[in-house]
């Protein structure tokens, strides 16, 4: 499986890098190892996208926000998991937020009504600090969706 992770917090990029890298060796006999790749900004992951598996967002300084990411992957017909980490942006409020704005008359071909499918469907949530019992929940998970 070949994943992305997005953190503009060097310290918190690397711990997570860290918990994959042995998660993947855990499952080394059983899924396969985790390719994984390190990004800080939305420029740099955007560039390489449709590669991934699944991704690990968590942007919350500068002009872009890890949700306005999730827009950008979807926009670019991503269709892996986003996991988006909790930090200090809720994106639990903002995502449910940008599902509700969404006309609840909205044509089912609309980009409105495709836009919030994609967001329930392709968004989940990971609080941190990250455990690791958490984590292998969520590759479990990413896993399962990933083999279908």
């Amino acid at each position: 499986m070949y994943i992305a992770i997005c953190d503009d917090n060097i310290s918190d990029r690397k711990q997570l890098e860290q918990l994959l890298e042995r998660a993947s060796d855990r499952r080394i006999h059983t899924t396969g190892v985790f390719r994984i790749d390190s990004y800080g900004n939305m420029d740099a992951v955007m560039s390489s996208a449709m590669l991934y598996d699944a991704f690990f967002i968590d942007i919350t300084g500068g002009p872009v926000n890890g949700f306005q990411l999730v827009r950008k992957l979807i926009d670019a017909g991503v269709a892996a998991p986003i996991i988006l980490c909790i930090s200090t942006i809720n994106y639990r409020v903002i995502i449910d937020a940008a599902i509700e704005e969404a006309p609840a008359d909205a044509v089912e071909t609309s980009n409105h009504d495709i836009l919030r499918q994609k967001l329930k469907s392709q968004v989940q949530y990971l609080n941190k600090p990250i455990r690791v019992a958490q984590l292998d929940e969520m590759l479990d998970r990413i896993i399962s969706k990933v083999s279908r």
